[in-house]
């Protein structure tokens, strides 16, 4: 999920530069698919991290170019660097935390009021540890590939 706040840097006739900032809440469960061990202190097959998961801020630039007046191409690249720091939550102990992510898009949109729809493709980077006295989890996460969007303007 993702709040995003764009800022018009420079406007062309046809098109624009844009700044991008916004806060991006990423989370995921893992489950297993196996036997747990008989000197295991636990018994769950599954790991959720949404209960360790916070939203972070990321930045990022962005541009567009208008084929009329109600669609068009737009590309953007945005990302994050939280350095590791010790966070509020618990888990046999405190949880450190940090977060990396790289995201780029490049689209066709279209425009119906404060609507917009977009096809496209993807490419995003994501870096997630948590480190606590009970274990340490490491992941890195790399997707390409097409996406929908449809996004809706507040202002």
């Amino acid at each position: 999920m993702m709040l995003e706040y764009r800022y018009h840097l420079r406007k062309w006739e046809k098109g624009e530069l844009r700044f991008i900032g916004g806060l991006v809440y990423d989370y995921f469960t893992i489950y297993l698919d196996g036997e747990i061990s008989p000197e295991s202190e636990r018994r769950e097959v599954f790991e959720q991290f949404e209960r360790q998961a916070l939203p972070y801020p990321y930045l990022g630039i962005g541009g567009k170019l208008d084929l009329n007046e109600k669609s068009g191409l737009q590309t953007s690249v945005r990302g994050t660097y939280i350095p590791k720091f010790n966070s509020f939550f618990h888990e046999g102990g405190d949880v450190a935390l940090q977060y990396n992510s790289l995201i780029w898009e490049t689209d066709y949109y279209i425009n119906w009021s404060k609507f917009q729809f977009e096809i496209g493709a993807s490419y995003r980077s994501i870096y997630l540890l948590g480190d606590s006295a009970e274990d340490t989890n490491e992941f890195s996460l790399s997707s390409l590939g097409p996406y929908i969007k449809l996004e809706y303007t507040i202002f």
